[in-house]
């Protein structure tokens, strides 16, 4: 008994100095109990609610301390926009919950999109509820794949960071995209709306 909770203080230590779990660690945790005398669900309970931890201080840091010192760096336009709903059109917030679903399967954004989720003051309980479910499929299937293969464990890690490279790739690509072409649709609505504006004056001045 002695040795098992020693193994869980030690687990606990490993998992705080950390602060963000990942995919290495979540693996490399799974890997190491199936050699240790340990019960599988107390220890996952454990990494699943340190996962947990980390995205819940990503949220309270952009709700607490992000929102406010952009508020005071923009200025009131800014405090405007930091409402529920993420200040996006009733399109784009008809897929937040699948971007808050996903995103936990990309490496570093899931940790970005609490944090904006903060920002932009989305209830707790709406991030919650989209990332419970998302976060506990993930810490699974990352820590059956170390528990389960313990002895391919580097060559799942070699893995894994490929993995990184091509999502975090895709992921810049798909955010540079996305901003790229919404900027050009609101550039062309204001050049339409000012052409129009222009063509207004111009039918009303008088004619010699």
């Amino acid at each position: 008994m002695t040795d098992y909770a020693t193994f869980l203080r030690e687990l606990w230590k490993e998992l705080l100095r950390q602060l963000v779990p990942d995919e290495v660690s979540v693996m490399s945790l799974g890997a190491k109990i199936a050699h240790e005398d340990a019960a599988f669900s107390v220890v996952y309970a454990a990494v699943f609610l340190a996962a947990l931890i980390g995205v819940a201080a990503s949220y309270i840091a952009g709700a607490w301390m992000g929102a406010p010192a952009l508020a005071r760096l923009f200025g009131r336009r800014w405090a405007a926009r930091l409402r529920p709903g993420w200040g996006l059109g009733q399109r784009e917030r008809e897929y937040v919950g699948w971007v808050l679903a996903i995103s936990v399967f990309i490496p570093v954004v899931r940790y970005l999109v609490p944090f904006a989720a903060g920002l932009y003051r989305l209830p707790l309980r709406q991030l919650l509820l989209f990332f419970l479910p998302s976060t506990f499929v993930w810490t699974l299937h990352y820590f059956l794949m170390g528990y389960w293969f313990p002895d391919e464990l580097d060559a799942l890690l070699a893995g894994v960071y490929q993995y990184r490279k091509i999502t975090l790739v895709t992921a810049v690509v798909a955010a540079v995209s996305y901003i790229t072409i919404r900027q050009y649709m609101r550039m062309k609505l204001w050049m339409g709306a000012t052409s129009a504006k222009h063509r207004g004056e111009l039918q009303k001045e008088p004619t010699a």
